[in-house]
């Protein structure tokens, strides 16, 4: 078994307001959610309206098929036209 993390800074640039920031993210989650079998949270950054910290996770037997979800979310993110991936990091576990 397989559990992969994607850390994914993000940086809003439309946003005015942390109303503003919330609707992005919550919008991004849900889209997440729907698409992906994968569970996803705001980690950091909570007082920032410009800025956003997301935590990912997926358990696959294989590493290849979490990678395969995670390049799909981050090109999810990056065809956001309200959203810019600032950091990424990768982590992988095995037990």
């Amino acid at each position: 078994m397989i559990v992969g993390v994607l850390i994914c800074e993000l940086f809003i640039p439309q946003s005015r307001s942390l109303k503003d920031k919330r609707q992005v993210i919550k919008s991004l989650i849900n889209k997440t959610q729907k698409n992906f079998n994968i569970s996803i949270v705001e980690l950091d950054h909570h007082e920032l309206w410009q800025r956003a910290t997301l935590g990912l996770s997926s358990i696959s037997n294989s590493q290849k098929a979490i990678e395969k979800v995670f390049n799909q979310v981050e090109n999810l993110f990056e065809e956001s036209d309200e959203v810019i991936i600032t950091k990424r990091e990768r982590n992988f576990f095995s037990s």
